[in-house]
């Protein structure tokens, strides 16, 4: 007879089994209710702020841990004329993500030993003044002391070797890796390595060698200022009615900002990139690590490298100025969480407070919801129980009063905000609905808590 487990009766075996096979759905059931959570939270949410904030979020979102999505959905409408809604099929410009997409093809060049990022530029483009010296390296970093635009030309199509030319006899803000400064201009000069290096133009290495290999073919290099089929077109949208802006030609921003994209194609270029897809991990540390500043604030090729919540985070951010779009995506390595968020909205507060609240539910932090359902009412005794001085971390000082039937907060600069009582004993500050306020007695001594969209505050009354 076959031994079992050294010897182990039948029983014992099965009893085993039985129990690895619980853990592994109560784990299951685990990660199920936990990305319902995260799917419940994020969709409450933004329908709130929606509703209640003045600028608009109108654009996809998708949070994924690796491949699995734990939330994908959309808002607002492509087209407000027409009244089509946004989808997560919906095409966006990407706008300075596209740095991304640059930098990661500088690294594949460089693997296939057709360039060095230790270069200097005057080797691939006609340079004979004092840029000459600078190399690939500070143009990937924004360490070359470039300007920070190319020639600008609303609707006309501008040939990236005129674009070039007009850069390279532009003064420089600083002499070369002395500081950091953020530039358009630097990135289009890599645009034009890449075509001189290459053989083929720009839009075209980065269709065959990023988004082929990826199948992101939702995704094109845009050369021109019309709109693509399925793409969102761009507004300046708050409380008042949408206003459509005008889209200028992106041939002036090739390389650094001319990629259209949706937020399932960009999901499976963070995961291919960061994969090993795309470049080995040898470059793909040259993305991941500090090239210039820190973790705490530092720049790698293409990325901003920052912390938040005690994590690492790799990110980009994108802007088509006044033609109405904004974009971000957000990595946290370390959790392997996946951050995308496309919009047509050229004002971006609706997007920089989504993507905060995203992290704060990712993280089970607190954040502030918007919600302005009225509360149950307090008596002028009960409201006036919350008067006096609250001290902010030993310094700071905020004064709480009764006035006609409110509570009224002071700010810096003297004025007075009323707080509207809400849901759950919670108060707002009129017209600001994500600055939220929670009087708490503690051990005798009331609390005063603020929150500001993620922003957590605590002062204790010091005199009422």
């Amino acid at each position: 007879m076959k031994k079992r487990l050294k010897g182990a009766p039948l029983f014992f075996v099965l009893r085993i089994f039985v129990i690895v096979i619980v853990i592994v759905f109560v784990l299951m059931g685990c990660n199920t209710s936990e990305e319902k959570n995260i799917d419940k939270s994020m969709k409450e949410f933004i329908e709130l702020y929606n509703e209640n904030c003045q600028y608009y979020f109108s654009g996809s979102v998708l949070i994924s841990k690796g491949e699995k999505i734990l939330y994908k959905d959309s808002f607002g409408m492509k087209d407000y004329e027409k009244g089509i809604k946004n989808t997560t099929d919906t095409i966006f410009p990407i706008g300075s993500i596209t740095k991304s997409f640059t930098a990661t093809a500088i690294l594949q060049l460089e693997e296939d030993g057709k360039l060095d990022v230790n270069d200097k530029i005057s080797k691939y483009i006609n340079i004979v003044n004092e840029k000459e010296d600078i190399t690939i390296h500070q143009l990937l970093t924004h360490t070359s002391g470039f300007q920070r635009e190319g020639l600008y030309s609303l609707e006309q199509k501008v040939p990236l070797e005129r674009n070039i030319d007009f850069i390279i006899n532009l003064p420089l803000l600083f002499d070369q890796d002395k500081d950091f400064s953020y530039s358009n201009a630097g990135y289009i000069m890599l645009a034009k390595i890449i075509e001189e290096v290459s053989g083929v133009s720009y839009n075209e290495y980065i269709d065959e060698n990023i988004f082929k290999p990826l199948e992101m073919n939702d995704s094109v290099c845009g050369v021109d200022n019309n709109y693509l089929d399925n793409q969102a077109i761009g507004y300046i949208i708050d409380k008042k009615e949408p206003v459509q802006l005008s889209l200028y030609n992106l041939s002036i921003v090739t390389g650094s900002g001319n990629i259209y994209s949706t937020v399932e194609d960009m999901q499976k270029y963070l995961l291919g990139l960061l994969n090993g897809k795309l470049i080995s991990k040898e470059s793909l540390d040259k993305i991941q690590n500090p090239q210039w500043g820190n973790w705490n604030d530092g720049y790698s090729y293409g990325f901003f490298l920052n912390m938040r919540y005690g994590q690492k985070t790799i990110s980009h951010s994108g802007h088509i100025g006044n033609s109405g779009y904004n974009s971000l995506i957000k990595i946290f390595p370390e959790e392997n969480y996946y951050m995308i968020y496309l919009t047509n909205n050229e004002n971006n507060n609706g997007l920089l407070t989504i993507s905060e609240i995203s992290e704060a539910i990712l993280f089970n932090e607190e954040y502030a919801v918007p919600n302005l359902k009225k509360g149950t009412e307090l008596t002028e005794e009960e409201l006036k129980n919350y008067q006096g001085d609250y001290l902010f971390d030993g310094i700071q000082k905020i004064s709480v009063i009764y006035k006609e039937g409110y509570l009224y907060t002071t700010s810096d600069d003297g004025s007075l905000n009323k707080l509207i009582i809400s849901e759950n004993d919670e108060f707002y500050v009129e017209n600001h609905p994500m600055i939220r306020v929670k009087f708490v007695e503690e051990d005798g001594s009331i609390i005063y808590k603020l929150i500001n969209i993620t922003n957590v505050l605590e002062g204790i009354r010091i005199d009422n």
